[in-house]
């Protein structure tokens, strides 16, 4: 019997018993792109930036600080941000005036007939 009519492979893949596998590719190590890390590390996919989870955490942390540090430049981020600090303002105030309108209360007094019972 012969090979197939539509077989590629060459005659002596097929004594072999099938397809030859090749050794996955891996990619070459890099270096962390945290900044000050600059740790060399294996990336496990080929899309990997950073060597570990606390420097993934850390990079994701400052890319939020980022951009609200750049939306707080602009005029809404501006409006938005005066608005928070004013009706923060306001709330501080009223605890104040709250804490000056509250009655004082009584003093607490502990009579002689409580030390009594204790003797």
């Amino acid at each position: 019997m012969g090979p197939d009519e539509d077989s590629t492979r060459a005659a002596e893949d097929q004594e072999h018993g099938g397809w030859r596998k090749r050794p996955a590719r891996r990619p070459r190590t890099r270096s962390c792109l945290l900044k000050g890390c600059d740790q060399r590390f294996h990336p496990r996919q080929a899309r990997e930036r950073y060597c570990s989870q606390q420097c993934r955490q850390a990079a994701r942390q400052w890319s939020r600080w980022k951009a609200q540090q750049s939306y707080r430049a602009t005029a809404a981020g501006k409006e938005k941000r005066n608005g928070q600090s004013r009706r923060y303002r306001e709330r501080v105030k009223e605890r104040k005036l709250a804490r000056q309108d509250a009655v004082p209360e009584a003093a607490r007094v502990i009579t002689k007939s409580f030390f009594r019972s204790l003797l």
